[in-house]
């Protein structure tokens, strides 16, 4: 029986026929999350913009993980504290390791409020936001961006 510890991020190529007969036991909480890409990544496209998060925040980013594919950033950000205009340069999911009450606003300053709960997922285009915890509790968020046409 495989056991996956809370905010796991591992990486397994496909290739051929893929499939799993393991039983799975996450625990009490939200289940695994698991994104099957079926395409290559695409070669020309370019990752680090000047607002990239790893340079314009590297204490509350962190790369997590990064091939062909995809690449994984991890952001925790402390109880009332803000990551600053950052730039997300492709299509990208975000999945919540933590619950979450955040202010987000985009480059044009238009703000929203948004709660989430632990497993939670949103799927996004590429995105220029500043992002506000709202709570007294630590914040944790996984980032997923895909480098393939879709």
């Amino acid at each position: 029986m495989l056991k996956w510890q809370a905010g796991t991020v591992l990486w397994s190529p496909a290739f051929g026929f893929h499939y799993s007969d393991a039983n799975w036991e996450t625990g009490p909480g939200p289940v695994a999350h698991f994104i099957a890409i079926k395409k290559p990544g695409y070669p020309a496209t370019v990752v680090g913009t000047a607002l990239d998060p790893l340079r314009v925040d590297p204490k509350d980013f962190t790369l997590v993980l990064e091939n062909s594919q995809v690449r994984v950033l991890r952001l925790k950000l402390g109880p009332r504290q803000s990551a600053p205009m950052h730039e997300y340069s492709l299509g990208h999911l975000m999945v919540c390791i933590t619950d979450q009450n955040v202010r987000t606003t985009s480059s044009d300053g238009k703000a929203a409020v948004a709660q989430q709960k632990v497993g939670d997922f949103k799927w996004s285009g590429p995105s220029q936001q500043k992002v506000d915890n709202l709570t007294d509790k630590p914040l944790e968020t996984a980032i997923v961006e895909l480098k393939t046409i879709y």
